[in-house]
C-alpha cells in the first residue's frame, strides 16, 4: 500500500544477485531448454528426446492483457493434459496461474511447469544460489523458494480440481534448479513440501477472512486511494492515518524483515515513546514501565509508582552516568 512513499521498505536483492538469477535463468533454459530436459530426464521421468517446449515469456505484451491472455492459455493446455490429449507440452516456461483471493484477481508467474509422460505437473523454481557440499549456501533463499513453491502447488491443485481432474497429478513436491558447488554444474532436488502447502493454504484462508472483515470499515475509509500510486503521497498517507486510527498499529524491531508498513508503524511507535520499539533485550529491562517517555521522566527524578521503583533506581544511576560521560567528552573538546 505504500509502494512509491517516503515508508517503502527500500531493501531487497542487490542488482547483482538479480543479474546473476537472470543469468543463471538464461543458462538453464538455453537451446530451447536442454539443460533442464537433461535434469527432468534424470528425476522427473521424462521421456529421453522428448521435448515439447511452450515458451510463454515470449510473444505476449507485458502488461495485464498480456499476463491474462498467458494465464488463460496456461489454463487451456493444462486442461488439454489432463483429458490426455496428445502433443501436449511438456515444459510451459512462465506459465501464469490465475485466482481469485480475497475479491480480486491475483497472478502468478511460474519459472517453469514440467508435464512427465506420466501427465504428473510439477512447478518448477530455478534459483541461483548454490548448493554446496548438499546443503544451501543461503538457507534463508532455500525457506524462501519452499514457500513461493508451495504456494504455486496449492494453486495448481485447485486449478485441477477445478477442472474435474485428479489432484495426485500434482504432487506437493518442491523442485528446485540450482547450481552446484562453484562449478558450472547444475543440480535438481525434489523435497516434499506438504507441511508448507498447508500453512501456505492457512495464510491464504487468512488474506480471504481478512477481506471479509473489511466490510466493516467506517465508510469514509477506502483502500483504494491508499495503494493508488498515481494520487499525490499526502492524500494516500492521510487514508493510511485513518485506516490505523481504526484497527491501531503494533511495531516490533522484527517488522522491518517481513511487513511493508514496518517504516509507518515505526514512525509511530516512535512518536508515542513506544517500549516496543527498543526491542525485547532493553524491552526486559524496564518492566512496569508504560513507555520512553515515561522512562526519561524516571531518570531524571520524576516520583515512580511503587512497581517502578526498582526500575527507576536504575534508571537515574544511567542518567547520572550519562551525565558525567557527557561532561567529560565536552571537557576533552574544549581542552
Amino acid at each position: 500500500m505504500v509502494k512509491g512513499t517516503d515508508y517503502e521498505l527500500r531493501s531487497g536483492e542487490s542488482h547483482f544477485t538479480l543479474l546473476r538469477g537472470v543469468k543463471f535463468e538464461q543458462w538453464v533454459l538455453a537451446d530451447d531448454c536442454a539443460p533442464l530436459l537433461a535434469l527432468c530426464q534424470e528425476h522427473l521421468d521424462f521421456a529421453p528426446g522428448d521435448t515439447r517446449v511452450l515458451n510463454l515469456r515470449d510473444g505476449y505484451p507485458k502488461n495485464l492483457e498480456g499476463i491474462t491472455d498467458r494465464a488463460t492459455r496456461t489454463r487451456l493446455v493444462i486442461q488439454q493434459i489432463l483429458e490426455g490429449q496428445p502433443e501436449t507440452p511438456n515444459l510451459i516456461v512462465g506459465a501464469v496461474l490465475s485466482l481469485n483471493i480475497a475479491g480480486r484477481r491475483r497472478f502468478f508467474e511460474i519459472d517453469v511447469l514440467a508435464i512427465n509422460q506420466a501427465g504428473v505437473i510439477r512447478p518448477i523454481e530455478i534459483k541461483s544460489f548454490p548448493i554446496v557440499d548438499g546443503k544451501a549456501r543461503d538457507a534463508k533463499s532455500l525457506g524462501s523458494a519452499f514457500e513461493q513453491i508451495a504456494l504455486y502447488l496449492l494453486f495448481l491443485q485447485r486449478l485441477v480440481h477445478l477442472l474435474e481432474g485428479d489432484i495426485s497429478q500434482v504432487p506437493l513436491d518442491a523442485v528446485l534448479v540450482t547450481p552446484l558447488n562453484a562449478g558450472r554444474n547444475l543440480n535438481m532436488a525434489v523435497t516434499p513440501v506438504e507441511r508448507r502447502v498447508f500453512q501456505a493454504r492457512q495464510r491464504v484462508e487468512q488474506v480471504s477472512h481478512l477481506a471479509g472483515s473489511l466490510g466493516f470499515l467506517p465508510v469514509e475509509i477506502d483502500l483504494t486511494p491508499i495503494a493508488d500510486p498515481s494520487r499525490p503521497e499526502h492524500e494516500r498517507i492521510a487514508g493510511l492515518e485513518a485506516l490505523t486510527a481504526h484497527f491501531g498499529t503494533h511495531y516490533t524491531p522484527d517488522c522491518g524483515k517481513a511487513c511493508p508498513l514496518a517504516k509507518f508503524c515505526r514512525r509511530h511507535a516512535h512518536a508515542a515513546g513506544s517500549i516496543d520499539f527498543i526491542g525485547g533485550a532493553v524491552q526486559r529491562q524496564l518492566p512496569n514501565v508504560s513507555s520512553l517517555h515515561r522512562a526519561h521522566e524516571l531518570a531524571t527524578g520524576s516520583t515512580p509508582t511503587l512497581q517502578e521503583r526498582a526500575v527507576a533506581e536504575g534508571l537515574r544511576c544511567m542518567a547520572h552516568v550519562h551525565q558525567i560521560l557527557t561532561t567529560l567528552h565536552v571537557t576533552e573538546e574544549v581542552a
